[in-house]
């Protein structure tokens, strides 16, 4: 009796998409480069934008591709002020 094809345990995930002006926490994970679990930590801390929610429920949050873009440029800025602070001395 031949062998029968196993369905995927798992649907396969969409691609990330950085080209929208919302991204979920997936895409938003990848963008500024950190895990879910460092991701999701520095957000309760207030070190990263606050989500927005996309349903009544909650349940379905994003975050604004131009607050993460501005807070990339921020921390571009810090690295930047103190490698000029360490040149000087």
């Amino acid at each position: 009796m031949p062998k029968r094809k196993r369905k995927p345990r798992h649907r396969p995930r969409p691609p990330l998409n950085f080209d929208a002006p919302i991204l979920r926490s997936r895409s938003a994970c990848a963008f500024v480069g950190y895990g879910q679990t460092e991701f999701f930590k520095k957000v309760k801390a207030g070190l990263l934008p606050q989500p927005i929610k996309l349903s009544d429920t909650g349940r379905a949050v994003g975050w604004i591709k131009k607050e993460l873009e501005a807070w990339l440029a921020a921390r571009i800025a810090k690295r930047d002020e103190e490698a000029e602070m360490e040149a000087r001395q």
